[in-house]
């Protein structure tokens, strides 16, 4: 590490809100795929735990007029809600979005069935973003459409020049504190994987590194 991958944390900015800065810079970039300017789109997220419900925080702050979240589990939507999704919907409970309705579609799920879902929502000439990540192999994916409908796939790997602009976002924006849902000490590292894999447990879970729980010291989070 050199001195130019330092950052500051602005003042009052919570430790375990600054730990976000990383994965919200990879929500940036992955929206920034499909352009910057949103102004009067709609736009679908497949998959609202922790780098989907920051796409959605990204995709307010880039102005899309619509955002839907689409996920199987309740709680990460309620989250999506509260950093900007105007529609939740949950797979198996609620109505399913309508087929082609979409200018954008962010799939942040890595589930071949989310993608196959992207490629019905959007429009005729509509883009996706593929910021989930996928399993290795051969997928089952139906990309007829992709060709009958004239869409635009893009991938999109980690971040870039977005980390500043994540800070910045952090420091203005105290619902991202919802997508930090545990926090657990060093000794109980296990517990917090376990509780990170286990499917609509949590979103964003973090490992506080000091000696006591009650320090100011920096979080870091299971990549998980």
């Amino acid at each position: 590490m050199n001195e130019g991958q330092l950052r500051h944390v602005p003042y009052g900015v919570p430790l375990r809100r600054a730990a976000l800065a990383e994965p919200l810079a990879v929500a940036l970039h992955g929206v920034a795929q499909a352009g910057l300017d949103y102004a009067g789109k709609r736009v679908a997220v497949f998959g609202a735990g922790p780098i989907g419900c920051l796409a959605v925080a990204a995709l307010r702050e880039r102005g899309a007029a619509e955002i839907v979240a689409i996920d199987l589990q309740a709680a990460p939507l309620q989250t999506a809600r509260a950093l900007g999704a105007g529609v939740a919907v949950q797979l198996g409970v609620d109505e399913p979005v309508a087929a082609g309705s979409f200018d954008v579609a962010i799939e942040a799920s890595g589930s071949p069935r989310a993608l196959s879902g992207a490629i019905d929502a959007v429009v005729a000439g509509g883009t996706i973003v593929q910021l989930g990540i996928l399993p290795a192999g051969d997928l089952p994916v139906n990309i007829g459409p992709i060709v009958a409908k004239e869409i635009k796939i893009h991938g999109s790997q980690r971040f870039d020049i977005e980390l500043d602009e994540a800070i910045a976002l952090i420091a203005r924006t105290p619902a991202l504190d919802e997508v930090v849902t545990h926090v657990f000490t060093l000794s109980d590292a296990v517990d917090a994987f376990e509780t990170a894999m286990a499917p609509g447990a949590s979103l964003k879970v973090l490992l506080q590194i000091s000696a006591e729980p009650g320090q100011s010291a920096v979080a870091t989070a299971p990549t998980l």
